[in-house]
């Protein structure tokens, strides 16, 4: 697995932050070089962020309406990882990096209750693209 990170780029010298708006890709899908991610706005300009690499998008590190510094990290993209099919309503798709609890936290569960509709998800055995309830 080989993993390149996706980072704000250089803002101006006299803009210190941005704010992230919408991400265009959810985590686990599959991304095109040079693909738009996301829009950063400044107060002067909005960034559109590309993908610097084609693969999968295995993990965004910061989440929509974020404020962020140049080069600072927000995605993770597995350039060798294959896309899992879109999560329909009521499931999550597992991606790299994540676990029970921040499955239950990103689908706005308590993860008492998260084990409670996947009774066989352990949190040591969970596969990327494998699917948990989440309603």
């Amino acid at each position: 697995m080989s993993i390149v990170e996706v980072k704000v780029p250089q803002l101006s010298e006299s803009v210190a932050e941005a704010t992230m708006l919408t991400w265009k890709k959810k985590a686990g899908e599959a991304v095109a070089v040079d693909e738009i991610l996301i829009e950063i706005e400044t107060d002067k300009v909005v960034l559109e962020v590309p993908a610097p690499s084609a693969g999968v998008l295995a993990e965004i590190v910061q989440p929509d309406g974020a404020t962020v510094v140049a080069e600072q990290l927000i995605a993770k993209i597995d350039t060798e990882g294959k896309a899992s099919a879109a999560a329909g309503p009521g499931e999550y798709v597992v991606v790299k990096g994540d676990n029970l609890g921040s499955i239950a936290k990103k689908a706005g569960l308590s993860l008492k209750a998260l084990q409670d509709l996947n009774p066989n998800a352990k949190a040591t055995q969970l596969q990327i693209g494998q699917r948990l309830k989440t309603k």
